[in-house]
């Protein structure tokens, strides 16, 4: 359920942060919209009956949610491209201006050459680390400690740009480059 409720968290930031953008880039990222739905049935009166006293009994969650938009006066960075929440709750994203954090209040630069490197992909493995694939190649880890480290062997021309990363159950890394 915590899981769950974590990727809605971040969907729902992800929205948010698509607000944030130019007009005419808001427009190009929207679907088209989805033709109306069929007219359903009319129900039978009793279960007409048993929906109109569960919505009665149901509570109001509408007051329960807040919206808040960022800004690139609030520190958001411009151009991001992906987005990863690790299990200690950060949310980094990654930019074409750099790796950022943000805490659920503020937008905080990664130290080193992450924070200036631009970011093509990010992916939150289940020990907390974060794998940031910057766009001129290579693969680096940022542990939970903060320390990071160079990938060995994920540089150069061999794989090109990643476009993809993961971490599967035995804890194997994959990732997915775009060199021929």
């Amino acid at each position: 359920m915590e899981m769950t409720l974590r990727r809605l968290h971040l969907l729902a930031l992800a929205a948010l942060l698509a607000c944030a953008l130019p007009p005419g880039r808001a427009a190009q990222a929207a679907p088209a919209p989805a033709p109306a739905p069929a007219p359903a049935p009319a129900p039978a009166p009793a279960q007409a009956q048993a929906q109109a006293q569960a919505q009665a009994q149901a509570p109001d969650l509408a007051g329960a949610y807040q919206h808040t938009q960022w800004k690139a006066e609030d520190g958001v960075a411009p151009d991001i491209r992906s987005m990863a929440q690790t299990v200690d709750g950060w949310l980094w994203l990654g930019t074409s201006a750099g790796l950022y954090r943000f805490d659920g209040v503020r937008f905080t630069r990664a130290a080193g050459p992450l924070g200036h490197a631009r970011v093509q992909e990010l992916h939150a493995a289940p020990d907390g680390s974060l794998y940031v694939a910057p766009y001129e190649g290579g693969l680096s880890r940022v542990h939970p400690d903060g320390r990071s480290e160079a990938i060995p062997g994920v540089d150069g021309p061999a794989m090109g740009t990643l476009s993809a990363i993961d971490v599967d159950a035995d804890g194997s890394l994959w990732a997915l480059g775009n060199a021929v």
